[in-house]
């Protein structure tokens, strides 16, 4: 059955789930749906940590077949790291000399249109309601990097509302962070130790430095709002709600970056250079500005997950970890990841795509480090319709060339949808990747996914050392068949097997005639080549009605062939 191609627009971005990236991401849906256009979105889930956990993350860009797709979005700002950002940018620029539409939000790339959120509005309203509703005056400002073009748009909105509303700005008063937590303390040292003290309040350029400020000054006993304020521009008021907070909704910077891209396709040559789109903003009240009661809850250590007796995800009766690693075989092991992603919400199907020979126990695990994702892949289980009655397969053999990246990616069949790839690895080697079916809503998985594939990966790299362990434990490493450990530790369940089956069980006891022989007149080299050939004949010829057979070498010379099926003395 034929199917008509249809168009795609590919998004790299970092942390999904994210209240900036949503609302990103739900403008260039709203953009491409309308077009009738699907969404693949290649997603990482950590932004910093150790060098061979980023190397397995980063390695979802290199599935990317670029030249399938109508055009890409570069979501630069939802990232934190050098490492990717760098190699990814040169990468949009190659894409751009090749007139393939790009677009990059958050962040600039030479040569290539690059789409800023701008704040303005957020700061004004801050900076506005601190001086008219609690008759604030003395206000400082911490933005980003130097020289950034989000940063300094910010620190300008902020200069130019002070100025309005005829409000100086002492000296001191701004500071260049890095849009993380880490400048923090340096800036209220600053604030502190300057002429004239601590400011009345302090307004941060996002949500991750004011987190960052109220830990610097709860440390020194400086209390909010008892005696400073606190507020920021952001994107999620439940990170810090403590902080009165200017939320953007990036909605329309992703539709237009969207569009930038459908114009191209139309023939509209895209416009290089940096453009700022004004955000809608809300302005969410709270304790940070005064304007709610506050109480002795202290807010300077972050909480984590409430854990408990209920049965979710993360309540004391949860041993899904334990069970998990409890398994003796691949495909229980998927049974277990299948009874968990109840768990995960945001999804209509969900599918586990494998590398080729991910489980095979004859690759140690030294060499299976920094392996690319194979020419082969497979989908070794999917779930559809989170939800009632899931349709579930497990260990189905259902391949696809890598250049494919999904088999339903470009299908112009139904409404158009969006699908989600994230990375599947342990460190830096790769098992493959998970791709979720979002439909044609905008759904947005929480973080429960990033927990659940971190188990998931943990399990499936413990399961492949137990797999590599019983391979060399119950292996013949010349001949590739089991040994004598294997032929002991498996014949009592193979005949059980059989009885649970009503089957029959067949052994057939074999050895090489004159093999002394062979090694006192050619060597023990040739010795094994015997050995070897026979092996292989053992293994290479299939006993007429077997539905499991095993090879064994249980001596120098001695094979066994043990098989389990509906066998006739012909067949024999």
């Amino acid at each position: 059955m034929s199917h008509n191609k249809r168009e795609c627009i590919a998004v790299i971005i970092s942390k999904p789930e994210r209240k900036y990236q949503e609302g990103l991401l739900n403008g260039i849906y709203k953009a491409a749906f309308a077009r009738g256009m699907n969404v693949a979105v290649f997603a990482t889930s950590l932004l910093a940590g150790m060098d061979e956990y980023l190397w397995g993350e980063q390695e979802i860009y290199e599935l990317i077949q670029y030249e399938k797709f109508a055009g890409v979005v570069f979501a630069l700002g939802s990232f934190y790291n050098n490492k990717f950002t760098e190699k990814l940018g040169d990468k949009m620029r190659e894409l751009a000399a090749r007139n393939i539409p790009v677009v990059a939000v958050d962040g600039e790339v030479e040569g290539v249109p690059s789409f800023f959120n701008d704040d303005s509005n957020a700061v004004e309203d801050l900076v506005t309601h601190l001086f008219e509703e609690h008759e604030v005056r003395d206000i400082a400002y911490m933005t980003g990097h130097k020289g950034h073009p989000h940063a300094e748009n910010s620190l300008k909105a902020y200069r130019d509302t002070m100025e309005k509303l005829h409000l100086p700005v002492k000296p001191g008063r701004t500071y260049y962070g890095n849009y993380w937590y880490d400048h923090a303390e340096d800036f209220v040292k600053q604030l502190i130790e300057s002429e004239d003290g601590l400011p009345q309040a302090i307004i941060c350029a996002n949500e991750y430095m004011g987190i960052g400020v109220y830990k610097a000054l709860h440390a020194r006993g400086i209390y909010v709002p008892k005696h400073i304020r606190l507020a920021c521009t952001g994107n999620d008021a439940s990170v810090a709600p403590y902080l009165l907070m200017g939320a953007n909704d990036l909605e329309n910077v992703g539709f237009e970056a969207c569009e930038t891209i459908i114009r191209a396709m139309e023939g509209e040559k895209p416009v290089a250079g940096v453009k700022y789109f004004l955000c809608k903003n809300t302005l969410m009240k709270n304790i940070g500005c005064g304007c709610q009661r506050v109480s002795a809850y202290d807010y300077s250590e972050e909480r984590g997950v409430m854990v408990d007796t209920d049965p979710g995800y993360y309540g004391e009766c949860n041993f899904y970890r334990e069970g998990m690693l409890s398994k003796k075989d691949y495909h229980s092991l998927f049974e277990a990841f299948d009874e968990h992603t109840r768990f995960i919400k945001g999804f209509r199907g969900l599918y586990m795509c494998m590398c080729e020979g991910w489980d095979d126990p004859n690759v140690l695990i030294q060499d299976r480090r920094k392996n690319p994702y194979t020419e082969k892949m497979q989908i070794y289980y999917y779930r559809r319709e989170d939800g009632s009655e899931p349709e579930v397969h497990i260990g189905e053999n259902i391949t696809f060339a890598r250049e494919e990246m999904f088999p339903r990616l470009f299908l112009d069949e139904g409404e158009p949808c969006s699908y989600v790839f994230h990375p599947l690895h342990f460190l830096d080697r790769n098992f493959g990747y998970v791709v979720l079916d979002n439909g044609q809503e905008s759904r947005v998985y929480d973080y429960t996914f990033n927990f659940w594939l971190h188990d998931v990966t943990n399990a499936i790299e413990a399961q492949c050392r137990l797999q590599s362990v019983n391979y060399m434990f119950f292996t013949d490493l010349m001949t590739g068949l089991y040994n004598r450990n294997g032929y002991n530790t498996m014949f009592d369940d193979i005949v059980k097997q059989a009885h649970r089956k009503d089957k029959q069980v067949l052994v057939v006891n074999a050895d090489v005639n004159y093999l002394k022989r062979i090694n006192d007149t050619y060597g023990h080299e040739e010795g094994d080549v015997v050995i070897q050939t026979a092996a292989s004949l053992l293994k290479a010829h299939r006993i007429l009605g077997a539905t499991m057979e095993k090879n064994y070498r249980i001596g120098g010379d001695e094979f066994v062939k043990i098989a389990i099926g509906d066998f006739t003395d012909e067949k024999v």
